[in-house]
């Protein structure tokens, strides 16, 4: 196991899963956030539904977006 080592914790910005599952469903990775819910509850999984996102401003919003844009060059 490899150890992270944190530097500036200033810049670290946190996302929910919900969040994160948002973002892949905009981007067309998945066809559902709400699915992928449904399925963890069926194998007995409670994920936090909380939204974090929109306590950040519309900058960073998109650049946490950015990290997962599919690249379309290819």
């Amino acid at each position: 196991m490899k150890r992270v080592v944190v530097r500036d914790r200033e810049r670290i910005v946190e996302i929910s899963t919900l969040d994160f599952l948002r973002i892949l469903e905009a981007e067309q990775r998945i066809q559902s956030a709400d699915a992928v819910f449904a399925l963890a509850e069926q194998a007995g999984r409670l994920a936090s539904r909380a939204e974090q996102m929109n306590a950040y401003d519309e900058t960073t919003r998109r650049a946490i977006q950015q990290l997962v844009v599919r690249d379309q060059t290819g």
